[in-house]
């Protein structure tokens, strides 16, 4: 055999087999609630590792496990964790797969406890756990989105379903404002995402907002939600137990479904945005923007309600006359109509990025055969010219992860948008759309 061949073999080899170990890396991560740091166990090195500062990370050691209780794990997956008191115990269910693991920090043993054999049912469910036991709403599979509402028996290692005594939301799922009060005892839930399943797979948000009392075992709809949380594009929602919070761009509301208030925090000077890596400690949000860059941000909710304002109800009971005259006044008319024919198209098309994300993305797509955009054009692009060289980065790179992010759970693309070195500087770096991802965007914003 050719020696230059030989070598070229093995080189495909072993860049191959690196590439597939990476591919299958993964972890089971969760918060420290004394440190309010992050830790994880890689399932493949079996190694534990603990934040010390944001981005940097300590090796603990190896965990005890048994490997055949891994052996069903997906390549890829996400977890949630629930802390038993004094942190003795630790659970994590892994979406997707019904899964049920246990961790004793004290002798850092994991073992799985659950023996699910259905799965595939509940991507992107709401995890809780309420009075010791572990609970699960909604979420997706088998091509459609669900309600149903099941809770972990420990006694019999499987998920059962929770019966409630009426009709409830129509689908539950993470795009909404859904979350479990532990003071009030009862599940909030509204405006999760759904889509038909004719041929265009239409997407729409449940405008009812609704409680599950577990007192009584019922629903109650408790109205409408405010249509300026519906028209925003962002879908960054997170409960802390009390508030909802929904980010955008450039405000973040702030919602008390119990006191039936929005409140809105304007500071241009900050960016809100997430790879949906939360925690709350407190009064305090932290949100975790990058794994090893020490992205970190965090806040006080109290702090940010003293100079918010106030928008309106969260939800009304009744919806007035004058909408259903005015709605009707727009099916009527055959402007109102056009304005509805080109807002299905805009919708259709758009609703998934929001306006600042579409921006980058047309333009990458304008420089896809030109070389692509420098760091200081992706700048330009984000209108980030009076932010500080710092606050750029930082909104550079939350923006790029977030569009990653998306185009990952959505299109199943990964890397959508790549960083290369420029071949004039190498300090330099040059942002290029990966050719999958130029294709399905060309369709995205026909």
């Amino acid at each position: 055999m050719n020696r230059k061949f030989r070598f070229l073999l093995i080189l495909l080899f072993t860049v191959s087999h690196v590439i597939q170990l990476d591919a299958k890396s993964r972890d089971i991560r969760w918060f420290d609630y004394k440190s309010a740091l992050r830790r994880k166990i890689n399932i493949d090195t079996k190694e534990l590792r603990a934040e010390i500062s944001p981005g940097k990370w300590e090796l603990l050691g190896k965990v005890n496990v048994d490997p055949l209780a891994l052996k069903d794990l997906p390549l890829g997956f996400v977890n949630s964790h629930f802390h038993m008191p004094n942190d003795s115990l630790i659970y994590f269910t892994i979406f997707g797969t019904g899964q049920v693991y246990e961790f004793k920090p004290t002798n850092t043993t994991l073992r799985r406890i659950d023996q699910t054999y259905y799965r595939g049912y509940n991507f992107g469910s709401i995890p809780f756990i309420r009075k010791g036991k572990l609970y699960s709403a909604g979420g997706y599979g088998f091509w459609h989105y669900s309600n149903v509402l099941t809770t972990y028996n420990f006694n019999k290692s499987e998920w059962e379903v929770v019966i409630p005594r009426n009709v409830g939301p129509e689908v539950i799922n993470e795009y909404g404002f859904n979350g479990y009060s532990n003071n009030e005892d009862v599940f909030y839930s509204g405006a999760s995402t759904n889509e038909n399943l004719f041929s265009d797979l239409k997407r729409y948000r449940i405008k009812q907002f609704f409680k599950y009392d577990f007192k009584n075992q019922q629903w109650t709809e408790l109205g409408s939600i405010n249509e300026e949380l519906l028209a925003e594009t962002s879908r960054e929602i997170y409960w802390n137990g009390t508030y909802f919070l929904q980010w955008a761009s450039n405000k973040l509301y702030i919602i008390d479904p119990l006191a039936n208030e929005i409140f809105v925090y304007k500071n241009n000077e900050r960016f809100f945005v997430s790879n949906k890596e939360y925690f709350s400690k407190g009064d305090t949000i932290y949100n975790y923007w990058s794994d090893d860059n020490g992205g970190l941000e965090y806040f006080s909710v109290k702090e940010y309600l003293k100079n918010a304002e106030y928008v309106g109800p969260f939800y009304s009971r009744e919806t007035p006359l004058l909408h259903y005259l005015l709605i009707f006044c727009i099916i009527c008319s055959a402007a109102g109509s056009f304005w509805m024919y080109k807002r299905k198209i805009g919708n259709t098309r758009a609703g998934y990025f929001d306006s600042l994300e579409e921006k980058l993305l047309l333009a990458l797509m304008k420089k896809h055969t030109k070389g692509g955009l420098s760091s200081q054009q992706v700048n330009d692009s984000l209108l980030l010219h009076t932010k500080s060289f710092d606050n750029q980065r930082r909104v550079r790179i939350n923006v790029i992860n977030k569009i990653n992010q998306k185009m990952t759970h959505h299109y199943k693309i990964m890397d959508a948008i790549l960083r290369l070195a420029s071949a004039e500087d190498k300090r330099q770096s040059i942002y290029k759309l990966s050719p999958e991802a130029y294709q399905r965007l060309k369709e995205y914003f026909k």
